[in-house]
């Protein structure tokens, strides 16, 4: 957990360092800080350290609806490959994305 929580910290760091490039987006650089800030919130309630102070149905809803939309994308990879529109191998690389960003879900 710790590590986890070092790696957000730098991540967060690192976006506010950015923040300072003519090239950075100030939206990218906006929704970038929400991820990271919800992933340090989530590891510190995983740890003990905080309560969440969201209600739990809330975090409930906002889980199964991002597994729907996991989901969603599986199954529209699938028919594509399907079709011959999607190779297997471009087909294996998103589906491991997706199974990755689902992982993180769980952090």
């Amino acid at each position: 957990m710790r590590a986890r929580q070092i790696a957000a910290k730098a991540a967060l760091a690192q976006i506010d360092t950015l923040a300072g490039q003519d090239w950075a987006d100030e939206q990218t650089l906006d929704r970038l800080r929400n991820v990271y800030r919800e992933r340090r919130h989530s590891i510190a309630v995983q740890a003990g350290k905080i309560d969440d102070d969201r209600p739990e149905d809330q975090s409930r809803a906002r889980q199964r609806m991002m597994q729907l939309i996991l989901q969603a994308q599986r199954d529209a990879l699938l028919h594509m490959r399907g079709s011959g529109q999607l190779s297997n191998e471009a087909t294996g690389r998103v589906l491991h994305e997706l199974d990755l960003e689902e992982t993180r879900l769980e952090i």
